[in-house]
């Protein structure tokens, strides 16, 4: 079965010397994974710590931070990872369905 890995960071990691990588700082606050289906499902509800999330879709889907999920909400392509920034204090949570 396909799945959704959302794994979730409070900072971006450093280098060396100081200057911010295009990457979660690990260990990550949380992850979490669902598999992709026909009907919405919901994540549990964020970490307080968590600022951004890393989605990584195994198959085609759609998602929403502010509602159920449905065909027309942002769509992630199979094997598509993206980031996204939650505000502070979040009270978000992420729903996803198959495409």
């Amino acid at each position: 079965m396909s799945e959704l890995i959302v794994t979730g960071y409070e900072y971006k990691a450093t280098d060396a010397k100081g200057r911010e990588v295009e990457a979660g700082e690990e260990p990550a606050t949380e992850v979490q994974n669902q598999t992709v289906g026909v009907a919405a499902v919901s994540f549990t509800a964020f970490n307080a710590r968590t600022r951004f999330v890393r989605l990584h879709a195994e198959a085609a889907c759609h998602i929403s931070f502010t509602g159920t999920a449905a065909g027309e909400i942002t769509k992630l392509a199979a094997g598509q990872t993206e980031f996204f920034g939650l505000p502070v204090g979040n009270i978000l949570t992420l729903s996803m369905i198959q495409d």
